[in-house]
């Protein structure tokens, strides 16, 4: 059974390789899933094409490389995690990604809410960012 801290820990090596990578190798995060993992973007209305449900390592591990073909990583930024003793551990900052097909950037506040299992595989995750400034950075959206 892994402890909270435990998964902090690896959870925290994980942000920091993305950020180091610039978006380039999501591994820590892969390692992380269980083999039912669930990744949910705003609140898991598919409002723009990358925002779409993703089930199990193999789609998120998808999601990643699709994430870093059209946008650029400008930073990545963890400010704090909260945490409780029942799996739940949210991480809370900030990023910038610039769209590469428009060129335009999308930057703003980032919060991820991960749930754990007792082995201490995630089986949860839940991303909320900008969405409005998401799709007018696509093209999927336009100011009037």
């Amino acid at each position: 059974m892994a402890t909270t801290q435990d998964i902090l820990d690896v959870l925290k090596a994980a942000y920091q390789l993305w950020d180091d990578s610039k978006g380039h190798d999501p591994s820590g995060f892969i390692d992380l899933m269980a083999d039912d993992f669930t990744l949910k973007s705003i609140m898991g209305v598919p409002l723009a094409s990358s925002t779409q449900m993703r089930s199990g390592p193999a789609e998120a591990d998808a999601y990643f490389e699709q994430l870093i073909q059209s946008w650029e990583m400008i930073h990545y930024t963890v400010e704090r995690f909260v945490s409780d003793d029942m799996g739940n551990i949210v991480m809370l900052g900030s990023f910038e990604w610039k769209y590469r097909e428009t060129g335009k950037s999308v930057s703003g506040p980032k919060m991820d809410h991960w749930i754990f299992n007792l082995d201490g595989k995630a089986t949860s995750l839940f991303e909320m960012f900008d969405t409005a400034a998401l799709m007018l950075a696509t093209g999927e959206a336009k100011l009037p």
